[in-house]
């Protein structure tokens, strides 16, 4: 399921294959694909970051930001412990196939103590 938000930001950064960049009001026409990463809106209301799975960002002539990805999460919705846990539990299973959960727990971790620094 695709997910879709509406937030006014002063600034947007994030990271493509080609590595981190921010968007400013103004910025010129741009499409580029997302690594599984953090996004982080600079608001009049403070910072939000959001951990995601890869996707695509685009600016529009008009300057508006759109961030298309599969699934992403609010720092502030990250419930530190539990996903600290799963993570153990991944890399302690013999079982192999786990490498994208795994990522995706340590990108989890980051986002809730970014938020917890902000």
């Amino acid at each position: 399921m695709w997910q879709h938000m509406n937030v006014k930001a002063d600034s947007v950064t994030a990271r493509s294959v080609l590595g981190e960049f921010c968007v400013l009001p103004k910025h010129t026409m741009f499409l580029t694909h997302l690594e599984m990463g953090l996004i982080t809106l600079h608001t009049s209301k403070g910072t939000e970051v959001y951990a995601h799975h890869a996707g695509i960002l685009k600016v529009t002539e008009a300057g508006a930001v759109h961030i298309i990805v599969p699934h992403a999460i609010s720092s502030t919705a990250i419930d530190i412990n539990k996903t600290q846990e799963e993570l153990d539990r991944l890399t302690s299973s013999e079982q192999s196939g786990h490498d994208e959960h795994i990522s995706w727990a340590k990108l989890c971790i980051q986002a809730g103590n970014d938020a917890l620094s902000t």
